[in-house]
């Protein structure tokens, strides 16, 4: 589990990163739960972040009922570490 600043559209909020073989999960307090399985998932978008100094990590996605802009500010590199270890490789398409 990781703590992060999400942005959910416009949103922040403080929040956390779940991550599992099967399933994403992202926790915004207030914002709300979004949870994502590998075929939901297009890609790992890192950029900097408009937030902090951090990087952040922008889950290109394809769940209609979602958000399109989900981000989320944080330790980007150990994340990504943390997913490929874990066995969680986007494989959703466009």
């Amino acid at each position: 589990m990781y703590a992060w600043t999400v942005r959910i559209g416009w949103l922040c909020s403080s929040g956390s990163v779940f991550i599992e073989r099967h399933a994403l999960t992202v926790n915004a307090s207030l914002l709300g739960r979004f949870t994502f399985s590998p075929e939901q998932v297009i890609a790992f978008e890192v950029s900097p972040s408009r937030l902090s100094f951090l990087s952040e990590v922008r889950i290109n996605h394809n769940v209609p009922e979602y958000p399109k802009m989900i981000t989320f500010a944080g330790p980007t590199d150990q994340f990504l570490q943390d997913a490929r270890e874990r066995g969680f490789e986007p494989r959703g398409g466009a």
